[in-house]
């Protein structure tokens, strides 16, 4: 079983290991006015804790055919955009982080350049490019779902003006651009995310010799109410649905696991399909004058 934190808090190993970056290199972060790794990176963590759980909360009151459903799906697609910009503007720190701690000179300032490439590629198709075009290109997260008489997934397009008088998905513009993203799917990259950017970072401050000795291990604090909400969205993330839209089909999400206080990837499971026969419903915008393009996919279906 993968663990993803620490062996005894939920948190990444960087938010302890960077208690004993080498003084310059900490001098360096504070001077460029860079806030500490450990409480910065604690806080990510803790928010996108907490907008996951009111996501999660959302995803079944969007589901369900009642008055407050509209509501949900609008604060649901508007988490979801603060999420992606969360992740996003970590990936900016953490690249940041490393361009300052490590010293810019031959070998080493390639290096930097190369691990802030990694940084970006876990992401950027999921969360900085989408948000984006969101920020850049007026592009907006539009609902969108897939069922049938028994099940349902759920999740959003980015909708805008692909083409002079042409409304659709970002993919008629933008090929590189997923057709759909299911809240089955991306709900469950939004942690292992996290813990990848993150592992990436360490990994590159070791590599350039930067901590000093390990010191004895710290006590626990008191996490219980923390943790409590943790094991909720574990919980929660695990009963989504196992189908995504047809272009996530196959695709390998992961299973969390909180256990001994620490978080974990279970085991891993490629989402399912829908067959051939299952109905959408999707939020499109009208505009006067304008003709409408639906994803690819749909067209197929």
């Amino acid at each position: 079983m993968p663990l993803l934190s620490q062996k005894n808090l939920p948190l990444p190993p960087l938010c302890d290991s960077s208690s004993r970056l080498l003084p310059d290199a900490q001098q360096r972060l504070d001077e460029k006015l860079l806030p500490r790794l450990g409480p910065e990176l604690a806080s990510n963590f803790w928010g996108l804790v907490r907008k996951l759980d009111a996501m999660l909360k959302d995803v079944f009151f969007a589901n369900a055919q009642r008055p407050e459903a509209n509501e949900a799906r609008h604060r649901l697609l508007e988490s979801m955009q603060a999420i992606m910009h969360d992740l996003s503007a970590l990936t900016e720190y953490l690249g940041d982080v490393l361009a300052t701690a490590i010293p810019s000179a031959g070998k080493k300032n390639k290096a930097a350049n190369r691990d802030k490439d990694k940084l970006e590629a876990i992401v950027n198709r999921t969360f900085k490019v989408p948000i984006n075009l969101v920020k850049h290109a007026r592009f907006r997260l539009q609902w969108l779902e897939c069922f049938t008489d028994s099940e349902m997934t759920t999740g959003f397009i980015l909708g805008g003006i692909v083409e002079p008088y042409h409304h659709g998905p970002a993919s008629h513009r933008y090929p590189g651009v997923a057709e759909g993203y299911s809240f089955a799917f991306i709900l469950r990259q939004v942690l292992p995310s996290y813990f990848r950017l993150c592992e990436i970072a360490e990994e590159a401050l070791v590599e350039a010799k930067l901590f000093g000795p390990i010191d004895e291990a710290k006590p626990v604090g008191s996490l219980s109410l923390d943790l409590a909400l943790l094991q909720t969205v574990v919980d929660r993330l695990a009963a989504l649905p196992v189908r995504g839209f047809p272009n996530e089909a196959n695709t390998r999400v992961p299973q969390l696991v909180l256990k001994d206080h620490a978080l974990a990837v279970g085991t891993q499971f490629r989402l399912l399909g829908f067959k051939a026969g299952c109905r959408f419903s999707y939020e499109a915008t009208a505009v006067n004058g304008q003709a409408f393009r639906i994803p690819y996919w749909l067209t197929a279906t």
